[in-house]
């Protein structure tokens, strides 16, 4: 247990007056439920980041346009949960590293999304697993690239490199030796990612992501270099 493993960073019946005592993260550690939430309270550093996550989400969520905002809610539960999954995986110092590393990251993606970016698909799209880097070619096709990976451990990557032209307000990425597509659609500020395969497919599997992945899912504007 992930409570045992920092000892060095909480005794678990002082931890409220621990996070008292170093500001307050952004639920109440009177109530914390998991091994990583007590963490949390127990560490000036992780409160304050956890503090900053929340205000930054708060912030963005509403300023989205609606459709984009529910999307962000999803991603936000998908992160919590990947964050208290690695975090419980690691041992001592190794923990609160890892916690440190995922706060941090999620602290800077949110102050970087960009709630009115332009039409269309161009641009570098991001959530906690990954993101799309998409190019408007001379010859009007777009061109799709990026990496997803399992948020928690890595346990499948998927390895997108494809293009399309827009139709219609759809994107349908195509990739060599690949009977599905990948298509995507602007839903608000954010872009939605969907598998789909030939009617009447027996298999669907794709080819360009292991052990069962998928590439969908929505992705939010980020500024171009930003992780």
């Amino acid at each position: 247990m992930i409570a045992r493993n920092l000892a060095g960073l909480a005794v678990a019946c002082l931890l409220p007056a621990i996070a008292l005592a170093a500001g307050k993260p952004s639920f109440d550690c009177r109530k914390a439920a998991s091994e990583v939430e007590k963490a949390i309270c127990a560490s000036p550093v992780l409160s304050k980041a956890d503090a900053a996550i929340a205000a930054a989400y708060d912030r963005l969520r509403k300023a989205l346009d609606p459709r984009a905002a529910a999307a962000l809610a999803a991603d936000q539960r998908w992160f919590v949960g990947a964050r208290d999954e690695a975090g419980a995986g690691k041992e001592g110092d190794g923990a609160f590293r890892t916690l440190k590393e995922r706060l941090a990251e999620r602290s800077g993606f949110l102050e970087g999304v960009r709630v009115k970016p332009a039409g269309g698909f161009a641009g570098n799209w991001r959530n906690v697993a990954g993101g799309l880097e998409i190019e408007a070619k001379a010859d009007g096709s777009l061109s799709v690239s990026g990496t997803v990976v399992e948020p928690v451990m890595g346990r499948w990557v998927c390895e997108v490199s494809g293009s399309g032209r827009e139709a219609g307000g759809v994107l349908e990425v195509r990739q060599e030796d690949e009977t599905s597509t990948l298509k995507l659609t602007r839903e608000g500020a954010s872009l939605k990612a969907e598998t789909v395969f030939p009617a009447g497919a027996t298999e669907r599997r794709v080819g360009y992501c292991g052990m069962n992945g998928s590439a969908d899912g929505s992705y939010f504007q980020v500024p171009p270099g930003s992780k």
